[in-house]
């Protein structure tokens, strides 16, 4: 995969492994409204295991987003953060929207992701609700705690 870098702003987007910091993103992830039912190894994993970005200005983590994927007919996009400081200014969409279009993401078929509260920012950039909700299932099951 190649590097993939983007700026808007003073804002810098990459998913360049060298500057995704996998402390500084679970720091981050810890103060979401899900963050406490992860323990630092599920985050840190779950990071290492997908197509990561990571949202840096002045060299400091302002966000991040990671993607699950196939490269081609399925990606899921978890674990979006946009640090206060930035809400508001379109960066959130920017990133989101850049992620979608680079060019290792650029052909997936389908884009999925789960939100209890961003509906309408997410609709902004083309997201509706399942065409096809009875087709959907899901299992799961508690995180790991230690």
């Amino acid at each position: 995969m190649a590097v993939f870098e983007a700026k808007k702003n003073g804002v810098l987007l990459t998913n360049d492994p060298e500057k995704v910091n996998l402390e500084e993103i679970c720091d981050l992830i810890e103060k979401q409204y899900w963050g406490p039912s992860r323990v630092r190894r599920t985050t840190k994993k779950a990071f290492e295991n997908s197509y990561s970005f990571v949202l840096l200005k002045d060299d400091a983590l302002v966000g991040c987003a990671r993607v699950v994927t196939d490269f081609v007919t399925c990606a899921y996009i978890e674990d979006v953060v946009v640090d206060d400081c930035l809400r508001g200014q379109g960066i959130g969409q920017w990133m989101i929207h850049e992620i979608m279009h680079c060019p290792d993401l650029a052909e997936q078929h389908r884009w999925l992701l789960m939100t209890v509260d961003a509906q309408t920012f997410y609709q902004k950039l083309g997201f509706t609700a399942p065409g096809h909700p009875d087709w959907i299932m899901e299992y799961t099951q508690p995180y790991p705690t230690k």
